[in-house]
């Protein structure tokens, strides 16, 4: 079953293609969670460094602290992967369901955002 998403949009204006709509939810979300994530480590005394090996090391365990430039480029990598996963989810899911337009997407998507940072565990925070 398909909605048609041109209803979601102005009559004169056309819904971007599948790929710039990727490009630019992978960008936004990357972004803010990054900025996110620095902010709040950063106030915990960690350093962008820091931040980065820590996602490298959900894959490679203690020794991405040990990789240098190379974890922390593998760290970028692996954020922006997920964050591609998630905008291609709810491309996905917009596309099939008319009702998820940018306003709605606001609406449920910074309280579910501030949520999951209070509701996560201080060490999925890097700060345990």
């Amino acid at each position: 079953m398909t909605t048609n998403v041109s209803a979601a949009v102005p009559a004169n204006r056309r819904p971007p293609s599948p790929g710039r709509a990727l490009l630019f939810g992978t960008l936004v979300v990357g972004i803010l969670d990054i900025t996110d994530a620095l902010v709040f480590d950063g106030a915990e005394g960690a350093t962008p460094t820091r931040t980065f090996q820590g996602i490298a090391g959900e894959v490679l365990g203690h020794a991405s602290l040990q990789g240098g430039l190379a974890t922390v480029a593998l760290g970028v990598a692996l954020h922006f992967f997920i964050s591609c996963c998630v905008a291609a989810a709810h491309l996905v899911a917009s596309r099939r369901l008319g009702v998820l337009t940018l306003a709605h997407t606001l609406l449920v998507g910074i309280p579910a955002a501030l949520f999951a940072r209070a509701a996560a565990p201080r060490e999925a925070l890097g700060a345990g």
